[in-house]
């Protein structure tokens, strides 16, 4: 048997281990001096935008738009609440400002909403988009001498002007140019800057009436501007291309130069700190952060450069998502006049206070945001309910919400890179009382209890690897009948429909829709009419062979296309009585349908009292929905509605929630989050009793909806928190040894094999027969 050697002397066999070297100096903190690698936040904090309150020093206010959800914090970024009021988008909010010296107007922008204006700190917000060309606004900037006037960038061209507050907006720059930065100058109150993707920097004096257009030599579309915060006295402004260059003035802008070399990507944002320069090159120091290479300083107007930013993060997924590791700096004063720096991106929210040189991790999105909410069948008796919250796993009450335990054990994710626990929708079997399961799922698995929760089993839906990922994100629906015929269906995020006949334990893939599946019900005949159907995203399926195949059946219904697409997959909602009367509702981003032919032709129910066309965050129907034609929806922007004749009038309910920013909705950019935010007590005409979960809050209702109280929300206590963090460091340790361990076996073996072969002279190769 011939034996042929493919080793040379220092060739790959000493390769092999210095690669997997050279990949671990990259995956060390500050390898080759870029940011440190992290995994993903969980939540992950995609921060789009910052505004610091004018007044910070005084009230340590901050503002800022998190994957899609405007956020404030009250205490330096310690805690944040989301903003709700008046926030009726369909698109992502994308930019926001504040106005003025004092704290009070702010002005957010969306995608395709235009602009929202608010005059109360956020509580509460309306759309000023008068005498706007386009309600695709990327950009909105404010100035710091007035709360009137604010720019307003188009993302395909324009920007527009506003000197009233947003009752009025001119267009100043024609539709033909693409503005890519926008900067106001502290001390003139009417000069304005903007660049653009040509590399030109347009300059106004006296709000955007007449203009001066300057070419910056050699520039590629202007990313970033920032303004000396003493530029009465300096003329300092800086520029940044998406190139990579930096370009700097100091006459006021009347003529540019190019400041050091150009980086390797793109400029995503300048800052210039007042009062720490001085000699031949005074002005203020700069600092530069770049797309995906860090964050520089410089000390001397752009001769020199030096990487800054110990503490900073980064996450290689930016890239393939197209977001920038840092995209935003800002800078504030803390009480007592010390300096605050604020950097954000891709990879979280940071906070500096000595001028950029260290950096430390501010939170955003709660950890434990609530993402599913589930009621006993038999919760008149058991007084049952449970919750999956974000990170810290699922809790459940018998008390009605009162008291809670954590129900966890085995429902770890430990597929997951980052070993975190991400549960999803948590429905009760129907047969609860006898058979005490619940159902969960992860991002790659279906968990079953039959305990109450005190253990849970993951199961695979597909007989396939975790990793080719065609069950990612569950939605869980029951056959009616499922204590008979024991069936229950899943859908998935990536379309597919698997069907269950024992409860769970194993499924087989029935069909695929062609959009993910964002609801799913079945009917209660099923066992008859096979027939299920599917909300996906702006659309409705129907199968009528029990999900094998699917066809629209949504005629009537005017769809939107929203930036962020997953966001806006439709709530179905059915008739306890749909055998009779073939009643469905779906709630959409262009408002709440209504059929009674089941699925053949919807009409749109006219919401009057919050805007037919409005973005329905859930619907959900009464359990007594024949005797009492009861429902409710949750509207984005707007709040809680009830409608007591079947969907053809509502009234306002619960109205404190709204008006504290409280909206009994999932949170905007979880694609993944499928459960129903509202759901009715099973005794409800009894009882009156709903529940609902808004961000980390979960309300009670025992009026039908009239009122509510906060229910206090689980938090693992230090010794529970400990061993789920001790548990997942224990797992991902395993995991890292295990790979190890096989990589000095690998490396050991083809050690072995280069020993056992006849030595060659330098370059050989051999063969050798047996």
């Amino acid at each position: 048997m011939a034996r042929l050697t493919f080793l040379k002397r220092g060739g790959w066999a000493l390769q092999l281990p210095l690669s997997f070297a050279w990949l671990a100096a990259l995956a060390l903190p500050g390898g080759l001096g870029l940011p440190d690698r992290a995994a993903a936040h969980t939540p992950h904090d995609d921060i789009y935008d910052i505004a610091l309150s004018p007044t910070h020093d005084e009230d340590e206010t901050l503002f800022i738009i998190v994957r899609g959800n405007l956020m404030k914090s009250e205490d330096a970024g310690a805690t944040w609440r989301r903003l709700i009021r008046g926030l009726d988008h369909t698109h992502r909010l994308i930019s926001l400002s504040t106005a003025g010296r004092s704290l009070g107007t702010l002005f957010v922008s969306s995608r395709g909403d235009g602009v929202y204006r608010s005059r109360d700190a956020g509580r509460s917000w309306m759309p000023v988009n008068s005498g706007l060309h386009t309600l695709n606004i990327e950009r909105v900037h404010g100035s710091l001498e007035s709360s009137d006037l604010v720019l307003a960038a188009g993302a395909e061209g324009g920007l527009h002007l506003t000197e009233d507050g947003g009752k009025s907006w001119a267009l100043v720059l024609d539709m033909d140019t693409r503005i890519t930065s926008l900067a106001l100058f502290p001390g003139r109150p009417h000069q304005v800057a903007a660049g653009d993707d040509a590399g030109v920097l347009h300059v106004s004096r006296d709000a955007g009436i007449h203009w001066r257009s300057l070419p910056l030599e050699g520039a590629g579309p202007i990313t970033a501007l920032a303004v000396s915060p003493t530029f009465v006295d300096d003329g300092v402004i800086v520029a940044g291309t998406r190139d990579g260059q930096v370009f700097r003035s100091t006459n006021h802008g009347g003529s540019f130069s190019r400041a050091g070399q150009a980086w390797p990507s793109a400029v995503a944002s300048l800052l210039l700190i007042a009062g720490v320069v001085s000699g031949e090159d005074a002005g203020p120091r700069t600092l530069v952060s770049l797309e995906y290479d860090g964050l520089f300083a410089s000390p001397d107007g752009g001769a020199t450069w030096a990487r800054t930013g110990r503490g900073l993060t980064a996450h290689p997924q930016a890239r393939r998502v197209e977001r920038p590791f840092y995209s935003v700096l800002s800078a504030g004063t803390a009480p007592g006049g010390a300096r605050v720096l604020l950097l954000a991106g891709y990879n979280g929210l940071f906070r500096s206070t000595d001028d950029g040189q260290s950096w430390r991790e501010l939170p955003t999105l709660s950890d434990n945001a609530v993402m599913g909410l589930g009621v006993s069948p038999a919760f008149a008796q058991d007084r049952t309910i449970a919750i999956t919250t974000y990170l810290w796993g699922a809790f459940l009450s018998r008390d009605a919400g009162h008291t809670w335990s954590p129900i966890n054990r085995g429902a770890d994710d430990y597929v997951r890179p980052n070993g975190r626990t991400r549960l999803f929708d948590i429905p009760f079997s129907p047969d609860y009382p006898s058979d005490h399961t619940l159902y969960t799922g992860t991002w790659y698995r279906f968990l079953k209890s039959t305990n109450e929760g005190r253990s849970w089993r993951q199961i695979l839906p597909a007989n396939e690897p975790w990793w080719l990922d065609s069950y990612h994100g569950l939605t869980i629906a029951f056959a009616p009948a499922e204590s008979d015929d024991r069936t229950l269906f899943l859908g998935t995020t990536r379309g597919h429909v698997f069907r269950s006949t024992d409860r769970g334990e194993t499924f087989s893939l029935q069909g695929e829709v062609d959009r993910p599946v964002a609801s799913l019900l079945v009917s209660p005949d099923v066992g008859a009419d096979k027939t299920l159907f599917a909300g996906v995203t702006n659309g409705i399926r129907k199968s009528e062979d029990l999900g094998r195949t699917w066809s629209p059946a949504d005629t009537g219904i005017e769809w939107l296309e929203p930036l962020y697409h997953r966001a806006a997959g439709v709530k179905l909602a059915m008739s306890p009585a749909y055998r009779e009367d073939g009643v469905l509702f779906a709630g959409t981003a262009a408002g709440l349908y209504r059929t009674r032919d089941r699925g053949g032709e919807w009409e749109r129910l006219p919401g009057d009292a919050y805007g037919g066309d409005a973005f329905v965050e859930a619907v959900v129907v009464s359990p007594e929905y024949l005797h009492d034609r009861t429902l409710l929806v949750s509207v984005r922007g707007h709040g809680l509605f009830k409608s007591e004749d079947g969907g053809d009038t509502f009234i306002a309910t619960g109205t404190e929630l709204i008006e504290n920013n409280y909206l009994l909705a999932n949170l905007y950019g979880f694609p993944l989050a499928t459960s129903v935010p509202l759901r009715f007590s099973p005794t409800y005409a009894e009882d009156r009793t709903v529940f609902g979960y808004a961000d980390t809050q979960i309300f009670r209702s025992q009026d039908a909806g009239a009122t509510w109280t906060v229910l206090d929300i689980p938090r693992p206590d230090w010794r529970a928190r400990g061993y789920l963090l001790f548990r997942r460091w224990y797992k991902s340790k395993k995991l890292l040894g295990a790979t190890a361990l096989a990589l000095l076996l690998a490396g050991g073996l083809v050690f072995a094999l280069v020993r056992s072969r006849r030595r060659v002279g330098p370059g050989e190769f051999s063969t050798s027969g047996e």
